[in-house]
Parts: structure tokens; C-alpha cells; sequence
């Protein structure tokens, strides 16, 4: 329905309505999916936003690691991870910010699965420190 409202235009209730998709068919265990419908509302999201932070843009790519994480997918996690936290700490403008500590967290939960305790051990840190 959205998409015939907005007729191929770009917008964001349609880029939200592509990425609430994607966490459901992530819950239902449908990765493949998922992903299809994530990157859909990280392309829209990055038009729409064209190089400003965005805190629905970072959320987004936090899901696109999150799901590179279940699938075991390490390096791709620790890439969208660390875009959304370079985001999020933008966006809090060196304020503590929930997101940034989330974020943080799970750069180190992957650094830790990864077996790079020291990287690991930095990210928790921050975590306390946000």
C-alpha cells in the first residue's frame, strides 16, 4: 500500500515499514529475507538522508549487523557494528547516549566472539564509560 501511496518516491514511513518488516521475518527466522528487506530500508534510508546522521539510518545498519552476527559472519557484524556506533556518537555529540553504549557492546560482544579479547575488553569499557 505504501508503495503505490508513494509511487516509487523515497519516504520515510516506507523506509520504516521496510525495516519493521525485516525484524519480523528475522523473528521468524527467515535471515534471507530479512536481509532483503533491510538493505532495502538502508538504501532508502541512505537517499532520503543523503551523508547526514540519521538515528533510524544508524538503527538500520546496527540490524544489518546484528544479522550478520546470527549468520556467523564476523567481519560484515564488525562493519555495519561500527557504523552505527560511529553514528550514534556523532548524533549524541559527545553526550552519553544509550545507542552509543548498545552500539559499543556489541562491537565488543563480536571482538570477544572473534577471540580479540583486548579489542573486546576496550568496547566494554566504553560501554561503562557512555
Amino acid at each position: 500500500m505504501l508503495e503505490r501511496v508513494h509511487a516509487g518516491r523515497d519516504a520515510p514511513d516506507l523506509a520504516s515499514a521496510w525495516n519493521r518488516l525485516g525484524a519480523s521475518l528475522m523473528a521468524a527466522g527467515a535471515t534471507g529475507a530479512a536481509r532483503d528487506a533491510w538493505q532495502t530500508a538502508v538504501a532508502m534510508r541512505e537517499r532520503l538522508y543523503a551523508g547526514r546522521d540519521h538515528p533510524e539510518l544508524a538503527a538500520s545498519y546496527n540490524n544489518l549487523g546484528r544479522l550478520a552476527q546470527v549468520d556467523g559472519d564476523t567481519g560484515a557484524a564488525l562493519r555495519w557494528y561500527r557504523r552505527a556506533h560511529e553514528m550514534f556518537v556523532r548524533l549524541a555529540g559527545g553526550a552519553a547516549s544509550l545507542e552509543a553504549a548498545a552500539s559499543a557492546n556489541n562491537l565488543g560482544a563480536v571482538h570477544y566472539a572473534r577471540g580479540e579479547y583486548r579489542d573486546a575488553l576496550a568496547r566494554f569499557e566504553e560501554v561503562l564509560s557512555v
